[in-house]
């Protein structure tokens, strides 16, 4: 089936009845829901391609352009966007660094001081006169300036937010990115405190963990083979790196599952406060945190009495 409407670019010449402030608050909830909640976005919103619907509900159109975010990356947009609305200006400089992928050439104290400098005019600017897009910009500048390698969907973003936020003053001429973007920042932070986002975390958390425990022995013996490479006297430095490697890839299983409980537990008392379900007098969430934590607790006590045994 086909969406029937009336394309932004046409709407001047169109006599039916659509609220333009209404429009383009609408196309902004509609891009800030495709970016941060579910992590796929329409990179391209221009006039040409969005479609005013009845009610005035939007249609995006030609996804010739999309940008993608995975969980790890979408964390980290979030709390930049989050501190952006804010007008949090450390938090921002402390986001951005760490979205940017450093590179060796790169003085990280210089580019914090560089960019804090570069935020002080938006100190004296009242937070519904901030300009997102113009923010974005500073941001890419800085990162250009000192070699910071970002990722290319962040590049798409800030393309994305400045097509938006030109698409939405071209139909309402007092449209503020902020004023708009307020009451989804107040729900995304919401949602961030979600027991079910939380557990999500965790996991995620603990499965890269786990990861670089289980990399670290190769990566540690490709080291000794290439410092065997620079200097033939350094016997005792490879015995004990041998010796490391062997520790950590017996260990690694039970450091990810220790650090597994640890994040069980902690989460499940954090989310205490939160308002769930109860069973039996009990909040579900935290009650299955607590039980899945304590026999994972007692797995690992197993273990090691299985090996205290041999």
């Amino acid at each position: 089936s086909f969406i029937t409407g009336t394309k932004l670019s046409e709407l001047k010449t169109t006599k039916k009845g659509f609220s333009k402030k209404i429009l383009a608050k609408n196309i902004v909830d509609s891009i800030l829901t495709q970016v941060f909640i579910h992590g796929v976005f329409h990179a391209d919103p221009h006039p040409g391609n969005i479609l005013a619907l009845k009610n005035n509900k939007v249609a995006f159109l030609d996804f010739g352009i999309v940008g993608h975010f995975d969980d790890e990356l979408k964390d980290k947009i979030t709390e930049l966007f989050v501190a952006m609305i804010s007008g949090n200006l450390e938090e921002i400089a402390e986001s951005f660094t760490d979205i940017g992928i450093v590179g060796e050439e790169t003085d990280i104290e210089e580019f914090k001081e560089d960019l804090y400098n570069n935020m002080e005019k938006y100190y004296d600017t009242s937070l519904d006169e901030i300009n997102i897009s113009s923010l974005f910009g500073d941001l890419l500048f800085l990162a250009k300036k000192y070699n910071m390698h970002m990722p290319s969907d962040l590049i798409l973003l800030s393309k994305t937010i400045i097509t938006t936020e030109g698409t939405a003053l071209g139909l309402d001429p007092d449209f503020n990115f902020v004023e708009i973007g307020k009451p989804f920042v107040k729900s995304l932070v919401k949602s961030r405190v979600h027991p079910k986002e939380i557990m999500k975390k965790v996991v995620r958390t603990t499965h890269n963990l786990k990861r670089f425990i289980e990399k670290f022995p190769k990566q540690t013996n490709e080291l000794i083979k290439r410092i065997k490479q620079g200097d033939k006297g350094i016997e005792n430095i490879d015995r004990d790196l041998q010796v490391l490697a062997r520790e950590m890839d017996r260990s690694s299983n039970r450091v990810a599952l220790g650090l597994l409980i640890t994040a069980f537990l902690i989460s499940s008392a954090m989310i205490m406060g939160v308002e769930q379900k109860m069973i039996y007098g009990f909040p579900l969430y935290s009650s299955v945190g607590f039980l899945i934590g304590i026999m994972l607790l007692i797995m690992l006590l197993l273990s090691f009495m299985r090996e205290k045994a041999r």
